[in-house]
């Protein structure tokens, strides 16, 4: 099973810098969900209502008190009705959930990331996977209101602007290798941001099945791998 695109995705942003909750989405389906964290401390809480639990990898801190960070569940608990939520008070927050089906089962492989202090463009810094099929999942936070654009051959699959006194832009976008290369996309414009980046490997491909076929009109199974006689 490989990558696609995403089962469901969600974007959220505080209204007033407190506690809020996306709406929700159907992760039916999916064995990985990622997520892309914009705040100002770099360690808010994270969690959704289905109880799973959220691994964060390296933050990225661009001027002062904007944080980038990159967090996934792997096997997660999924269904209809799921929301995910950021816990904080007076803190600017907002989040990209992206859920994925074709993960191997332990999925994190590579990590970088990136703080500026100003723009027009800002990359994650490079990663280069280390087995083919991967999923590269980069993600922005900014200062800016205007929607970003990535290149490389990214999609982008969620941007929540910036909004004064609520929250600050967060971006998230993806791109499925199929031979392991480096990358190190570039978001613009970028005012104040930083961005960061991770790779997640695919679930190994389904083995062979044993196929019938005729031989002087009797059926024999002809086994993966093995001759003919």
């Amino acid at each position: 099973m490989a990558f696609t695109t995403p089962v469901a995705s969600v974007s959220a942003g505080s209204p007033d810098k407190n506690t809020f909750t996306s709406s929700a989405i159907d992760t039916t389906g999916a064995n990985l969900i990622v997520v892309g964290i914009s705040d100002e401390t770099g360690t808010q809480v994270f969690s959704d209502s289905k109880s799973n639990t959220w691994t964060h990898l390296t933050s990225a801190n661009g001027f002062g008190s904007l944080y980038s960070r990159i967090a996934y569940c792997a096997s997660p608990t999924v269904g209809s009705g799921h929301t995910f939520t950021l816990t904080g008070t007076n803190v600017a927050m907002s989040f990209n959930v992206d859920a994925w089906a074709g993960a191997d089962s332990a999925p994190f492989d590579q990590e970088n990331g990136e703080g500026n202090s100003l723009g027009p463009t800002i990359e994650p810094g490079p990663v280069t996977p280390t087995t083919d099929n991967q999923l590269i999942v980069t993600h922005l936070i900014d200062i800016s209101g205007t929607d970003a654009s990535i290149d490389d051959g990214f999609t982008n699959s969620g941007d929540e602007p910036a909004e004064a006194n609520a929250c600050f832009q967060s971006a998230l976008a993806y791109l499925v290798q199929t031979t392991a290369a480096a990358s190190d996309p570039s978001w613009s414009p970028v005012n104040i941001g930083a961005a960061t980046i991770a790779t997640f490997k695919a679930a190994a491909a389904a083995a062979g099945q044993p196929t019938t076929k005729r031989f002087g009109g009797v059926p024999f199974m002809a086994l993966p791998g093995r001759g003919n006689v």
